[in-house]
C-alpha cells in the first residue's frame, strides 16, 4: 500500500522546467534530455516558460513529427508530478497508441531519479493508469468516454488530437470537449494540446493555435546576422538538362537561401545546426530584434537565467503581442529539424510532389501545415480549356503505356471512364459514356483494342474497379464473369474513414453474400484529394507531372463530363453531438459525379496494376544544371522501373484476379 505524509501536500520551491528537464530527463532509449538537441522546447518564450508560467492555462503544439511534441508532453507530466503533484491525465486517439505512449513513458519514469522509487514494482502496475506515491495519471482515449469521464484533472497531455475520434454511436460530446472539462475544479490547472494538422478549416491543432499567442521560431542568417522563420519556398536545389526535379540531385544539391534581400546569401548545411540552437519564439503582431534575440538565446538555457516574466519582459521582441493571455501556442515544421539536412527535406519534397496524397503528408507532417482544398473559382469551361487535349477520342498519346477503367452502377445505366496512364501520375481519358446493360461493357468497352498515337501497338484495358455500393451481388457476379473471361476487374467500395494509403484489397467472409470476392476499399479522402490537384490545388497543364487531359472535342461535347468533375466539394460535417469530420458531397444536385467517381476508381486500377507505385519512367538520367525554386514548376520524380503490364489479347482464366 502507498502511504501519503503531510509532506507530499505541502508547497514545494519554484523549481525552473528547463533546468529540471535537463537533470532528470531522459527519453524512453536513455539518453539524457539536451538542449542542444531540443533548442525549440527550452528557447526563449517557448512551451517551457509558458509551463512556467502560472498565467498560462493551454498549450498548442503544431509540430511536423518527430520534433518531439509527445516527447515534451511527458516530460511536462513527470515534471509536476515530482514538483507539485496533482491530478494528471494522459489523453490520445485509440487504445493501442495509448499504451504505446504509456510503456515509453514507464521506460521514462525509470530512469528519473526523483520518480523512480515513487512506482509501483512492474508485475502492479497498470497500462490505464500510471500511479505514483504522491499523485496518479490517468490514461485514456478519444474512443473510450469511459476513459475521459468522471475524473477531476489538474495537468493534461492531450496528443495528436487532430485524430481523435469516436463511435458514431456515442451520445456523448466531442472527445475534445470531453477531454478540456476534466479541469474545471482546478482554476489554476495546465493543458499540453499536441498534434500534427490536417485539413484546414476541420483541424483542431490550428484552431487552437491561432487564438493563441500563435508563436514562430525564429533563427538567425549566419551571414547576416537577420532573425527569419524557415521557410519551404527558400530552399533551392539544382535540376536535370531538361528543367526537371530529381530526388537524388535535390538531396546532393540543396541549400537554403537568406530571405534578406541585402543579404541573399547561401545557408548550408553546416550552418544549420548553430543557427537553430540561436531560435528564439516570437508571438504573433511582434518581430525579433535581431541583436537582443541572440543574446537571449545565448543566455536562456544557463541555469543562472531570469525565470520567464511574460512577453511584456521579452527585451528580443518589438511590437505588442495580439493574444497574450492563457493560451500559448507554437506552430514548427521540420525544417527546424536538426536531424535533417536541406537535401533531406527537399529530396522528400520531389519525391512527394507528383502523388497528392504524399503531398498532403509533406504538407502536415513536415511543414505543419493544415492541408486546404482550392475552392471552385473555375467553370467547366475554364477547365476545358486546360484539359481538352488535340488527341482523337480512343488514341493512347506516346508515352502512356497503361489502360485502366472505372465504372459506376446506378440505376439504369452504367458509368464508365477509360483512362490511359504515364510516368508522373498523368492520366489521359480515351473515353467515358453510359451503358445500358454491364454486358455491354464486355462488347463495347473491354473489348476494344486502343491504338497507340504512334501507330505501332495497340494496348487493351489492364485492369478495372466496379463500384458495388449499388446492387451489390449483381456487381460481384459480374466482376468474376469477367475474370473468367481474362478481363481483371474488381468490385470496390469508398470508405469515408482515412485508411492512410488510397486503397485496401479484403476478401469477403463466410457471412456475406459472395464468400471469398475480393473486394476493393477506395479511401474517399485520399482519391478526392488526388483529384482537386488534378482540378483545382496545383493548376496542372496538360503534360505536368500528376496532370490531366482528355481526347479532343468541342467543349459542347464536353460539358457533362466536365460539370460532373466539378461537382463535388469537401465540407465540415457536424453532428448532433458536436462531432465533426470531413466529408466529400456534390456541390449541385442538378448534376451528377459519376464520371468524378469513375475517374477515381480508374485511379486505383492504375495503382492496383502497379503494385501502387505508379507507371515506371524509363526516361534516361539527364545531369545537373542550375538552380530553381521548388514551387517554380511542379516537381517530378522517379519512380522505380518494373515491367510494364500490356495485354494484347484477353488471356482465359477461372475466376477472381486479383492484381497484387
Amino acid at each position: 500500500m502507498i502511504e501519503f505524509s503531510k509532506e507530499h501536500w505541502e508547497p514545494r520551491p519554484f523549481s525552473r522546467s528547463l533546468s529540471w528537464f535537463r537533470e532528470f530527463v531522459e527519453t524512453a532509449e536513455g539518453k539524457p534530455y539536451d538542449h542542444g538537441t531540443h533548442p525549440h522546447v527550452g528557447a526563449p518564450g517557448g512551451p517551457c516558460d509558458a509551463l512556467d508560467d502560472s498565467r498560462v492555462l493551454s498549450i498548442w503544439l503544431q509540430w511536423g513529427s518527430r520534433l518531439g511534441k509527445t516527447f515534451f508532453g511527458q516530460a511536462a507530466s513527470m515534471f509536476y508530478a515530482d514538483t507539485s503533484p496533482r491530478p494528471l491525465m494522459f489523453a490520445t486517439s485509440d487504445n493501442k497508441l495509448a499504451l504505446e505512449v504509456v510503456q515509453r513513458t514507464y521506460k521514462m519514469i525509470e530512469r528519473c531519479k526523483p520518480l523512480r522509487p515513487q512506482l509501483l514494482p512492474p508485475h502492479r502496475r497498470k497500462q490505464s493508469l500510471v500511479q505514483f506515491a504522491n499523485c496518479r495519471m490517468y490514461v485514456a482515449w478519444a474512443r473510450s468516454v469511459s476513459t475521459l469521464a468522471d475524473k477531476p484533472v489538474r495537468v493534461g497531455h492531450a496528443n495528436e488530437i487532430d485524430k481523435w475520434e469516436h463511435e458514431k454511436t456515442s451520445k456523448e460530446a466531442d472527445p475534445l470537449k470531453l477531454f478540456s472539462d476534466r479541469f474545471k475544479e482546478f482554476p489554476t490547472h495546465k493543458k499540453i494540446y499536441e498534434s500534427t494538422p490536417t485539413v484546414k478549416g476541420h483541424s483542431r491543432i490550428e484552431r487552437g493555435r491561432l487564438a493563441s499567442s500563435n508563436c514562430q521560431f525564429y533563427v538567425p542568417c549566419p551571414h547576416c546576422g537577420r532573425y527569419q522563420v524557415l521557410k519551404m519556398d527558400r530552399i533551392e536545389w539544382d535540376k536535370d538538362e531538361g528543367g526537371r526535379s530529381d530526388r537524388d540531385i535535390a538531396r546532393r544539391t540543396a541549400s537554403y537561401r537568406c530571405n534578406n534581400k541585402q543579404c541573399s546569401e547561401k545557408i548550408l548545411d553546416q550552418h544549420r545546426i548553430p543557427m537553430i540552437r540561436l531560435g528564439v519564439w516570437v508571438p504573433d503582431g511582434c518581430k525579433p530584434i535581431d541583436k537582443q534575440a541572440r543574446l537571449a538565446a545565448e543566455r536562456w538555457s544557463q541555469e543562472q537565467s531570469s525565470p520567464w516574466a511574460g512577453w511584456a519582459a521579452a527585451t528580443w521582441i518589438k511590437g505588442t503581442p495580439r493574444r497574450d493571455g492563457p493560451e500559448a501556442g507554437y506552430q514548427l515544421s521540420s525544417l527546424y529539424s536538426l536531424s535533417l539536412g536541406w537535401g533531406d527535406i527537399a529530396a522528400e519534397f520531389v519525391s512527394s510532389k507528383p502523388s497528392p496524397q504524399d503531398l498532403r503528408n509533406f504538407v502536415n507532417q513536415w511543414l505543419s501545415e493544415t492541408w486546404e482544398i482550392t475552392a471552385k473559382d473555375q467553370t467547366w469551361e475554364q477547365l476545358g480549356d486546360r484539359l481538352i487535349s488535340s488527341i482523337p477520342p480512343g488514341i493512347v498519346p506516346d508515352g502512356f503505356t497503361l489502360l485502366t477503367i472505372g465504372c459506376d452502377q446506378q440505376d439504369k445505366k452504367t458509368v464508365y471512364v477509360v483512362d490511359a496512364w504515364a510516368p508522373d501520375y498523368r492520366s489521359h481519358t480515351l473515353a467515358y459514356g453510359e451503358v445500358t446493360t454491364r454486358d455491354e461493357l464486355i462488347d463495347l468497352v473491354f473489348a476494344k483494342q486502343y491504338a497507340m498515337q504512334n501507330g505501332i501497338i495497340e494496348l487493351a484495358i489492364s485492369m478495372g474497379l466496379f463500384d458495388s455500393g449499388f446492387r451489390a451481388s449483381q456487381i460481384y457476379d459480374f466482376c468474376a464473369k469477367c475474370g473468367r473471361q481474362g478481363i481483371r476487374i474488381l468490385p470496390c467500395k469508398g470508405a469515408n474513414v482515412a485508411m492512410q494509403t488510397p486503397f485496401k484489397v479484403v476478401t469477403l467472409g463466410e457471412n456475406t453474400a459472395r464468400p471469398g470476392a475480393p473486394l476493393v476499399h477506395v479511401d474517399t479522402i485520399t482519391t478526392q484529394d488526388w483529384i482537386e490537384s488534378q482540378l483545382h490545388t496545383l493548376r496542372f497543364a496538360a503534360g505536368d507531372p500528376g496532370s490531366h487531359s482528355i481526347y479532343a472535342a468541342s467543349k459542347s461535347q464536353h460539358q457533362d463530363y466536365l460539370e460532373q468533375m466539378l461537382n463535388e466539394t469537401s465540407v465540415q460535417e457536424t453532428d448532433s453531438r458536436n462531432y465533426s469530420r470531413e466529408k466529400w458531397q456534390r456541390i449541385s444536385d442538378t448534376i451528377p459525379n459519376d464520371y468524378r467517381d469513375a475517374h477515381r476508381y480508374s485511379y486505383v486500377a492504375m495503382l492496383l496494376a502497379t503494385q501502387g507505385r505508379g507507371v515506371p519512367d524509363t526516361t534516361p538520367a539527364k545531369s545537373e544544371s542550375r538552380p530553381q525554386s521548388p514551387i517554380s514548376k511542379p516537381a517530378p520524380t522517379a519512380v522505380p522501373q518494373q515491367q510494364t503490364p500490356v495485354r494484347q489479347q484477353p488471356k482465359r482464366t477461372s475466376g477472381w484476379q486479383v492484381a497484387l
